[in-house]
């Protein structure tokens, strides 16, 4: 049973609740105000700062090289997609560089990547890889949801993040880290931890979401403080 189901099977509302946000319902109706997908740009643009810093651990890790080249390989083409519609979305919401370099994690996505990089130090490659897994297929599964319901959004920056995250662009990478995380061999421990690796991952993302729809840095506190 591949990652992704498991984390169906066992945290199937949490799945949903992440999958079905309003955050990427809304825009389809054109009705998402500007300040909330600042936010979440704001945000995504710290995360993917972490990222990078998570690829380096994950290369560290791969137990050969093919794999560590294959990774890095993936995760270029993405964050070369991102990383300009990110700036083309500064741009469109009047963000200037200085707000969007010098911004602040808030603590969901404080406590999302510090877990993401401590999992880098202390996991292994597979480790490592079950958390895109999830972070990665959920967008993935809302970008397909969208496509197949026809959705087509009056604003570019939406019709954007849709292409950056469907099948063509983002499916590879998804499928290459499930790989990863389904060809393991774990002893005892080593399954424990990963078991864990899923379920922990999805309730960040989902509250990372929720940070994004609640309404800024109050909501994001009370769910930072879940979390920690």
């Amino acid at each position: 049973m591949s990652c992704t189901a498991e984390l169906r099977r066992y945290s199937l509302p949490a799945w949903e609740r992440a999958v079905r946000a309003p955050f990427l319902r809304e825009p389809v109706m054109g009705t998402l105000p500007s300040e909330m997908f600042k936010r979440y740009f704001l945000q995504d643009y710290v995360f993917a700062g972490e990222l990078r810093r998570v690829n380096g651990l994950a290369a560290a890790r791969a137990t050969d090289i093919e794999l560590a080249r294959r990774r890095g390989e993936f995760l270029a083409v993405l964050l070369g997609a991102e990383d300009p519609l990110s700036r083309r979305a500064f741009d469109s919401l009047g963000v200037p560089r200085n707000r969007y370099q010098g911004v602040e994690a808030l603590p969901v996505t404080r406590a999302f990547s510090d877990f993401r990089v401590s999992t880098g130090y202390g996991g292994s490659f597979e480790e490592i890889s079950g958390a895109p897994c999830v972070t990665e297929r959920v967008r993935l599964d809302r970008a397909i949801r969208l496509r197949k319901k026809g959705a087509r959004p009056a604003v570019v920056m939406y019709r954007e993040w849709m292409h950056v995250h469907d099948q063509a662009a983002l499916g590879p990478f998804v499928d290459f880290v499930e790989g990863v995380v389904n060809a393991g061999a774990y002893g005892a421990n080593e399954r424990r931890r990963m078991d864990g690796i899923p379920g922990t991952t999805l309730d960040y993302e989902a509250s990372s979401w929720d940070m994004d729809c609640g309404g800024g840095v109050d909501a994001a506190n009370q769910a930072g403080a879940v979390l920690r």
